[in-house]
């Protein structure tokens, strides 16, 4: 699936299956402004600026960040503070889901 954000920035998301179970399960990679920026399975993240590579690897497990979300909702509902991820943002990747849907449908690219 590919992305068109307004500022003229183009992202892109593929579900694969099938391959290898020694490869990473989840990869993101990000570039702009000259440097490249990959994240495996929330376990170890590489920039490279240039000729330059730093790589930092997680300690312990691997987080994925869920059980402290998880953790702020529940504080949220008992204290009745904020929720960890606003409703707009949900809002929007439901609207982002569904439009990917029909986009699958018409073949056309469509508006988010």
């Amino acid at each position: 699936m590919t992305l068109r954000f307004h500022d003229g920035s183009v992202g892109t998301v593929a579900y694969v299956t099938g391959g290898s179970g020694r490869f990473q399960k989840e990869t993101l990679d990000a570039s702009g402004g000259g440097r490249t920026a990959r994240l495996d399975d929330f376990r170890r993240a590489t920039l490279w600026t240039g000729r330059r590579r730093d790589v930092t690897r997680a300690r312990g497990r691997q987080d994925k960040g869920q059980r402290e979300e998880l953790q702020r909702f529940l504080a949220a509902v008992r204290t009745g503070g904020p929720m960890p991820v606003p409703l707009d943002d949900l809002v929007a990747v439901t609207r982002a889901t569904l439009v990917a849907e029909l986009s699958l449908a018409t073949g056309r690219a469509e508006p988010v």
